[in-house]
């Protein structure tokens, strides 16, 4: 029998004790993510990292636990704390991982990304999302997924990595979509804020860890724009707030709605009554996240993995009547997503890293639509692991 001291989890053929590799060296030792996330000495207990884990020379600053034998997740799972935005959360599943049909695994805020690796099988048949939990605001810091070489490898021989993200879209125009390069995943930037009486405010770039934000509606009138109408919105920062819908100053005029962010923008103010604001931006951006599973990764029918980003608010004012619709809100980028095994990967589901969708526009103003984010990078795909 051996001792628990000499011998921890990652001395077994689990992590860094398996295939001739060292053993684990502690967090403050460069290496990929996957090979800190495989072999740390996580407790049953969520709980801070001390120094974060030191991947490719970059502090990632982590929180996690690890999960002892076959888990089905039976019903709506949070993992991690709910401490937001400075975190990322890791869960080590030591068995076989089940999401069940109708459950969601996800964390309990906004994090700097959700890692998990499951040592052996992962069968989703309900969620696993990032949907409306990029972190805000955060400094960019790659992260180095597997390093495809080198004594600290742990996985194939490709290398993966996240590289920040695309621009956000110019006045008009939607979010930039992410990189698929494997060494160069990006999220997708936010959608510019719908074109109401004029342009609408751009949207913003995001970071690894979350999509970009949405840009402001402008207001609309039937009475011109005039000079001291207001700024269509300003940006939000990475993953920050969405810009702010356009105050309207003109006789039956309609105020913009607010762009997607954490949070979202304000609504713009109408000129007669509250009838005709705007409407405020919605919480949200994609954010990131990592699935490792060891053995087979399987996505059924009507199951989702997702780190989409989140649709605008509508420039569609029906209380004002049909003349006083405005600019909608821009919606925000999808975050990355990456999901490999060492097995057979399966997907009869649906995986996404989309942005939001397009907000809506009224009738009287078809145009003001605000516009999609873009879709994060993603990567899916089987024989990775060793």
């Amino acid at each position: 029998m051996v001792g628990p001291t000499s011998f921890g989890y990652q001395n077994l053929g689990f992590g860094g004790g398996g295939a001739g590799l060292p053993p684990y060296l502690g967090a403050a030792t460069s290496a990929d993510l996957l090979w800190h996330i495989k072999n740390y000495e996580f407790g049953t207990s969520n709980a801070t990292v001390s120094g974060g884990f030191n991947v490719n020379g970059v502090t990632l600053a982590m929180e996690g636990l690890k999960v002892e034998g076959d888990t089905t997740i039976s019903g709506d799972t949070n993992v991690g704390s709910g401490t937001a935005d400075s975190l990322g959360t890791a869960v080590r599943y030591e068995g076989n991982l089940t999401v069940n049909a109708s459950q969601t695994l996800s964390v309990s805020a906004r994090k700097r990304g959700l890692y998990l690796f499951v040592d052996g099988n992962l069968t989703v048949n309900g969620t696993i999302s990032m949907v409306n939990r990029g972190a805000d605001g955060q400094a960019e810091q790659a992260v180095q997924i597997n390093d495809g070489a080198g004594i600290y490898r742990t996985a194939g021989t490709t290398t993966i990595a996240t590289a920040g993200s695309a621009a956000g879209g110019a006045s008009g125009n939607t979010g930039v979509d992410g990189s698929n390069t494997t060494t160069g995943l990006t999220a997708g930037g936010g959608g510019a804020g719908g074109n109401g009486c004029t342009s609408g405010g751009s949207g913003a770039s995001g970071s690894s860890f979350t999509g970009g934000s949405g840009g402001g509606g402008h207001g609309r009138s039937n009475y011109g724009c005039g000079s001291s109408g207001g700024a269509a919105g300003t940006l939000g920062n990475a993953g920050g707030a969405g810009g702010n819908g356009h105050n309207a100053n003109w006789s039956q005029s309609a105020g913009g709605s607010g762009g997607t962010g954490n949070p979202g923008g304000s609504a713009g103010t109408g000129y007669q009554s509250s009838s005709s604001n705007g409407y405020a931006g919605q919480d949200g951006t994609g954010g990131l996240l990592v699935i490792y599973a060891s053995g087979n990764l399987t996505v059924a029918s009507g199951a989702t993995i997702s780190t989409s980003g989140r649709q605008g608010s509508t420039g569609d004012l029906p209380a004002c009547g049909g003349n006083c619709d405005s600019g909608g809100g821009g919606s925000s980028g999808g975050g990355i997503l990456v999901a490999i095994c060492g097995g057979t990967y399966s997907n009869s589901g649906t995986v996404t890293s989309a942005g939001g969708a397009q907000s809506g526009a009224g009738s009287a103003c078809s145009s003001c639509y605000g516009r999609a984010g873009g879709s994060g990078g993603l990567l899916a795909a089987g024989g990775y692991l060793r």
